[in-house]
């Protein structure tokens, strides 16, 4: 009997565990964009921390390549230090935080600076250039 990997297996491997890892490192985005639409708050996230790490450890089985329990820990790890970041962030951008928004639209001095802002810089540095010679001979 002789080992024989083949690469379709290792690249399937890399596969699997790259795309489990890019969806545990969007958590906090995801938290971020719920917390926004005031679905969750840091609060609610803090109070289901044991259930997060009983999912967190289910979803690093299902990613870990072997039943070692150390590789299981070692993915583990990194998924609730971004669950305990992502109940920072959602503390963060807590609803009462807000900035106070009028009829839907945003406040009437942050457009105005805004606007004053755009034509500072499309329009000031023109005006401060000395007009000289052109720095070519013009051809005639």
């Amino acid at each position: 009997m002789r080992f024989m990997p083949g690469v379709e297996d290792t690249v399937d491997l890399y596969l699997k565990m790259m795309l489990g890892m890019v969806v545990v490192f969007q958590i906090p985005t995801l938290v971020f964009f719920l917390a926004k639409m005031r679905l969750v708050t840091g609060r609610f996230l803090w109070r289901q921390l044991r259930y997060a790490i009983l999912l967190i450890f289910i979803i690093a089985a299902v990613l870990t390549p072997s039943t070692d329990p150390w590789n299981q820990i070692v993915f583990a790890g990194p998924m609730i230090g971004l669950y305990l970041l992502s109940i920072g962030i959602a503390w963060l951008v807590a609803p009462g935080k807000d900035v106070p928004v009028r009829n839907g639209s945003p406040p009437l001095k942050l457009v105005f600076a805004a606007a004053v802002m755009d034509h500072a810089w499309r329009h000031g540095s023109q005006r401060r250039r000395p007009r000289t010679a052109l720095p070519f001979p013009r051809s005639e």
